[in-house]
């Protein structure tokens, strides 16, 4: 059973707003994107829209993330769809291979993962309405995507491309 987290209109709004403007500034300091002017922006070039996706972490805590809608992207005839998963038959065999060796166990959680790798393909999207910008203060602007962001079709395969690179070539795994 989900449990779920309840809070008043009054804190749903400010932690809302604040979770929202934490995000940003997150994506801000990744160097997630490069502001350009929407005069700027190619004509016949496609800009994907985003959405906020909130959730209740704790009472009075909230986490926001800006996710962009992958569905608008311009999609190459016969290019597929990349999600990374694991089957539990292998997640069983791991297990009972660490608890008869004695090995401990340990989960991982990579925060802002998909963030971590760069996007290889020119991404226009539109930037959420909290933000504003600082080199263009009062012009309409896009952002030009330099890392992957959560929604778009490419993003977990450029995730698993950059993991992939950490544990074989940085960490000789």
């Amino acid at each position: 059973e989900e449990s779920r987290v309840v809070l008043t209109k009054d804190v749903t709004e400010k932690t809302r707003h604040q979770a929202r403007m934490d995000e940003i500034a997150g994506l801000d300091a990744m160097k997630a994107f490069v502001e350009v002017p929407m005069d700027q922006v190619p004509q016949n070039t496609q800009i994907v829209s985003g959405k906020w996706v909130d959730k209740a972490v704790q009472p009075n805590v909230m986490k926001s993330r800006y996710v962009l809608r992958g569905f608008e992207e311009p999609v190459e005839e016969g290019e597929s769809v990349f999600a990374s998963t694991v089957s539990l038959g292998t997640v069983r065999a791991v297990l009972s291979l660490a608890a008869a060796q004695e090995y401990s166990v340990y989960l991982l959680d990579v925060t802002k993962a998909f963030l971590h790798a760069s996007s290889e393909e020119d991404t226009n999207a539109q930037p959420p309405a909290e933000w504003s910008s600082k080199r263009f203060p009062g012009q309409d602007v896009a952002w030009l995507l330099c890392r992957s962001l959560y929604g778009l079709l490419s993003s977990p395969a450029q995730w698993q491309k950059h993991f992939d690179k950490i544990l074989t070539e940085e960490l000789k795994f």
